[in-house]
């Protein structure tokens, strides 16, 4: 069982308490992600998780969503193979932009590394494609070339300490 950080921020002290009432009876697993709370999340598990035997507590984070903060990113460097999903959120998995969450990540959990990074609900590239157009093999294909984009350079990230595992995460059925 893990505590998820879905609609948690940091500030709010029922949510500290929360997240400290589930590590104090043995909790040790942690989800959030970039987009969670734009960033606050990620910010208070850090500040959280600093209180606590690192050793004994694994924080799964998430990228991929471009909203808040990682929209004004996007719009001042323009990233390769950005989802344009809809009014106010875009998606990208492309290692450009993964290299940016990844840093961010760490900056805001304050980890020197990321246990588990996972890339967030990349079916949204096949998602965009079925509003336009009847997604066919070619679609697929790409889909797939993105995400084996992404795996590699999450292994090259593995290799030079910045990640432990990599994974994919809220995906839906493909």
């Amino acid at each position: 069982m893990g505590f998820g950080c879905y609609r948690v921020a940091d500030g709010n002290l029922e949510h500290e308490a929360a997240l400290r009432a589930y590590l104090d009876l043995g909790g040790n697993l942690i989800d959030t992600s970039a987009n969670c709370g734009d960033g606050l999340s990620e910010i208070l598990v850090g500040k959280v998780v600093q209180d606590y035997r690192r050793e004994n507590v694994i924080v799964v984070t998430k990228a991929g969503y471009i909203q808040g903060q990682n929209m004004e990113v996007s719009r001042r460097r323009a990233f390769p193979e950005v989802v344009h999903y809809g009014e106010g959120i875009w998606h990208c998995i492309h290692p450009e932009f993964l290299e940016t969450q990844i840093e961010l990540s760490r900056e805001r959990v304050q980890f020197d590394i990321i246990d588990v990074f996972l890339l967030h609900n990349p079916e949204y590239f096949l998602n965009h494609q079925s509003q336009h157009k009847t997604v066919d093999a070619s679609d697929h294909a790409e889909f797939y070339r993105r995400i084996r984009e992404a795996f590699c350079f999450l292994e090259e990230e593995v290799r030079k300490g910045q990640l432990q595992w990599h994974g994919i995460g809220g995906a839906a059925d493909m």
